[in-house]
């Protein structure tokens, strides 16, 4: 074997071309590892919360006041379009967080849920000519209530003996009572309002009522995978402290109209109610005995 001989300057640019091959293998090791993590927001069209802008993307009074908290808290967020809502949009691995979800026992099971934030009456809306005043005037009437995959834990310990017609959108819920397609749609206040004063084209001339249905108040947390508990916990923890300082207020004011005059963040007080609509005669009862509405 013939042995090749390396001259001592060939000997220092091979090592140097080593060194300098480590040093920004390094670099780049170590610059990668201190790259801020990205965490997909799932969102779903659910106004005045979430909408999705005409040309794409995200916005909203729920979208607005969580990325004012991630920017605070340093949290780095990706926006995603959650098409069939959160829980499969978790199923199939495509979001790491949802920022305003019901917190229903299932998904305190299988996600990393956060304290509550929000909290949402539910109401019965019906015409106003249908007769549709309380949970038992659905008895075998047809019931609208959104899809996900645990809307029926929602709807089921208040209208079991009702025929329920599933939906995917909430201002679905408001269209199929205003063409006939059911009796009654359950639905938060909230959105119910926000969907009259947007003048639906199926509800004009349609005079329309909600009643409170007692004891269905829903709470709404950040939910997340596992992985992100702590993201998830930081962003409630920051929202709660914009709810108290008045920042969640400030931009709740961009989202009217606001029928509480006030957002209403479970750290700062619970329930809230809203009267009458000046545009659809909109009538607000209790469903049920004479409970007066919570403030």
């Amino acid at each position: 074997m013939k042995l090749v001989r390396v001259s001592a300057s060939k000997k220092w640019i091979v090592l140097g071309s080593l060194a300098l091959t480590a040093t920004i293998a390094g670099f780049l090791i170590l610059r990668t590892s201190h790259q801020p993590r990205i965490w997909r927001a799932g969102y779903f069209p659910f106004p005045p919360y979430m909408l999705q802008k005409p040309g794409g993307g995200p916005d909203g009074f729920v979208i607005q006041l969580v990325e004012e908290a991630a920017r605070t808290r340093n949290i780095h967020l990706q926006w995603v379009f959650a098409q069939d809502g959160p829980d499969h949009a978790f199923e199939n691995q495509l979001i790491d967080l949802y920022p305003m979800a019901a917190d229903l026992p299932p998904r305190m099971q299988q996600y990393h849920v956060s304290e509550p934030w929000w909290e949402n009456n539910m109401g019965l809306v019906s015409r106003q000519a249908s007769g549709v005043r309380t949970t038992a005037d659905m008895a075998g009437k047809r019931l609208g209530y959104i899809n996900w995959k645990y809307g029926k834990w929602i709807v089921l310990p208040h209208f079991a003996s009702a025929h329920l017609i599933p939906m995917m959108k909430h201002d679905d819920l408001i269209r199929a009572i205003c063409n006939g397609q059911v009796e009654g749609s359950l639905i938060e206040y909230r959105p119910f309002y926000n969907f009259l004063m947007s003048s639906l084209p199926d509800c004009l001339g349609v005079p329309l009522q909600i009643h409170l249905i007692p004891d269905a108040d829903l709470t709404y947390s950040v939910i997340g995978t596992r992985e992100a508990a702590k993201v998830v916990d930081e962003l409630e923890g920051e929202i709660s402290k914009m709810a108290l300082s008045g920042r969640m207020s400030r931009i709740s004011a961009r989202w009217p109209p606001n029928p509480c005059g006030e957002p209403v963040p479970v750290a700062a007080f619970r329930g809230g109610w809203f009267d009458h609509s000046p545009r659809l005669r909109v009538l607000a009862a209790p469903a049920r005995g004479g409970r007066s509405p919570r403030r």
